[in-house]
């Protein structure tokens, strides 16, 4: 789960997320759904969402209230996302996505954004964030620490909810091999981070994979299967070495799995991680 919104509802019921399919597929069968390319795939312009479905009554729920109210599934979680979510969810100083790229943000039109976003506590944000010539690697950090502290937030929600669930947090931010000016421009995109969980490089696009990408892969996809067998990521990897210790959320200051060229546990300093929980 990537998008991580608390306060607004996105989700929908059963019901209504039924229609939608069924009104972008049409009379397409799932046998002739699964032989589509992905070029067919997009063309049908689908965009499914989270449900939560509400037998109580036919509204949405934000996840705040999903939780509160007990309509989740009781279960272990893994809860993260990908440098390039920043373009897509929870930017907090807009320097765009992979598509349309802000080159050039000045110290002053980065104040003012900080002054729209935050108002009586902006100052305090430029201090943790202070900026003098091109802001735009500033606005990144920023944006990053913005989209894992709302990850941890909902950590807390679920676990005030119930604590008897654990929640594992990660970041990916590891650029997966490409042309230099690719790597440039796209950085660690959304979804990029899947062939790691999967342990699978594909050879439809051309990459030089390297030692690193093959011993992440490793790593992420035997986390995943501990997970799937115990409700633990930790352990051993599918040669029988230790993995990193993967904290579970424990609440108190930001902390999270750091998924870059190496997986280490990695803190918020408390400054920023106070600034942001206290946004909440």
């Amino acid at each position: 789960m990537n998008n991580v919104t608390t306060e607004t509802p996105t989700t929908t019921n059963l019901s209504a997320a039924e229609a939608a399919a069924q009104e972008a597929v049409g009379s397409y069968t799932l046998s002739q759904l699964r032989a589509m390319s992905p070029a067919e795939i997009l063309a049908l312009k689908y965009m499914p969402n989270m449900v939560v479905e509400n037998t109580a009554e036919t509204g949405t729920k934000s996840l705040r209230d999903a939780f509160s109210s007990g309509e989740w599934n009781k279960v272990d979680m893994i809860w993260g996302g990908v440098e390039g979510d920043q373009g897509l969810f929870d930017s907090v100083i807009p320097i765009g996505n992979i598509m349309e790229h802000v080159e050039n943000l000045t110290a002053t039109d980065y104040e003012n954004y900080a002054q729209e976003v935050f108002r009586s506590r902006s100052s305090e944000f430029l201090k943790l964030y202070a900026t003098k010539d091109n802001s735009i690697s500033v606005a990144r950090q920023a944006n990053t620490d913005r989209i894992i502290a709302n990850y941890f937030y909902a950590a807390q929600l679920k676990n005030d909810a119930d604590s008897n669930y654990k929640t594992y947090l990660f970041y990916f931010d590891h650029v997966i091999p490409d042309t230099p000016e690719r790597m440039e421009t796209f950085g660690a995109f959304h979804t990029s981070d899947v062939n790691y969980w999967l342990n699978h490089y594909t050879k439809a696009y051309p990459r030089d994979f390297t030692a690193t990408d093959y011993a992440l892969g490793e790593a992420m996809s035997s986390y995943l299967v501990n997970f799937a067998r115990t409700g633990d990521p930790n352990g051993k990897n599918s040669h029988g070495k230790n993995l990193p210790h993967w904290d579970a959320f424990s609440g108190g200051k930001i902390s999270y799995l750091h998924i870059g060229n190496k997986i280490r546990q990695n803190k918020m300093s408390d400054k920023k991680s106070n600034f942001w929980l206290n946004l909440y």
